[in-house]
């Protein structure tokens, strides 16, 4: 399975790649206003089945006309995202041999990311609804029941909620070394409020190869006009959690059988790979966390993309 995905993602490279080669032969400016993203996180090529185990996201970005200005970019996201966790446990049904709840997330986001020269600001809203409500167990024992693998229990998962949180970032960057082999580093705090997650993150990130400024990479989904991109990331964050609802339930009137409670400090790594062609952007990367409660171990999974403009 890991050779075959990884087969089909270097050929569709291949051939748009050989595509874009042929249109980029002749002067187009046209602005791509508008994109569509499907996006997959998944542990499968870890050869891991737990924690965050995968998650399914599309998401819709736009440019407004007026909100472009020669120092200020904006573009408006929507979008839709499913995802589950599960114990590493996963045939027990004894809850004292899991190292934490089974819990599914079903929910849709809007938000508004705003990019000058060298800095940019982000804000995004979600709601959604967890509990057997969301068909992460249905989903994912529909998927193990094609596969040879074990099919996770799903025992006292998470109850059924409904959850909303605001997130908001700031990303300030600065370039190294100038093209072509460019070298930026960037700084980007965050902070999450609300009923699924409640923290404050440090993150940072260095991004090495063929890359444009902050307005107009992918490297931070940027639309418009479009040139070629390729380049690598590698990222690292310190987060500190004062909640989170997938392993401790509803933080108000929690409901839930079994929740464990949420490690206060946690630490992401990551590296990843971006292709931009004139229309289409691909990335295709690694994340690690460490361990989200004291009973756990840390985790790896992939996280896969493609997006098109039009």
């Amino acid at each position: 399975m890991k050779q075959v995905f990884l087969l089909l993602f270097i050929l569709s490279l291949s051939v748009t790649g050989r595509s874009q080669s042929l249109e980029n032969a002749t002067i187009d400016s046209t602005f791509y206003r508008h994109q569509v993203e499907l996006r997959h996180d998944n542990d499968f090529l870890i050869f891991t089945d737990r924690y965050y185990t995968a998650g399914s996201f599309i998401e819709y970005r736009y440019e407004p006309k007026q909100s472009s200005t020669k120092n200020r970019k904006e573009h408006i996201l929507l979008g839709f995202e499913h995802y589950f966790y599960t114990p590493s446990n996963v045939i027990s049904a004894d809850t004292s041999n899991l190292d934490r709840p089974y819990a599914g997330y079903l929910g849709i986001k809007a938000g508004s990311f705003i990019a000058f020269e060298s800095s940019a600001v982000d804000f995004t809203f979600t709601l959604g609804v967890t509990g057997p409500i969301s068909m992460a167990e249905g989903f994912q024992k529909w998927f193990h029941n094609s596969t040879p693998s074990k099919i996770p229990l799903w025992n006292d998962q998470i109850k059924n909620n409904v959850h909303f949180n605001l997130y908001g970032g700031y990303i300030k960057e600065w370039r190294l070394f100038p093209k072509p082999f460019a070298v930026y580093a960037a700084v980007n705090p965050k902070l999450a409020i609300g009923t699924q997650n409640l923290y404050l993150e440090q993150g940072f990130k260095f991004f090495f190869g063929k890359r444009n400024s902050l307005a107009r990479s992918m490297a931070y989904h940027q639309l418009g006009e479009t040139e070629k991109e390729f380049f690598f990331s590698i990222n690292f964050a310190y987060r500190y959690v004062f909640y989170n609802a997938l392993l401790e339930g509803y933080p108000i009137k929690n409901k839930s059988e079994f929740t464990v409670n949420a490690n206060n400090e946690l630490f992401l790594y990551g590296i990843e790979g971006y292709y931009r062609t004139k229309r289409n952007d691909f990335k295709l990367g690694y994340q690690y966390i460490s361990k989200e409660s004291s009973k756990a171990l840390w985790h790896l999974y992939t996280v896969i993309s493609i997006a098109r403009r039009f």
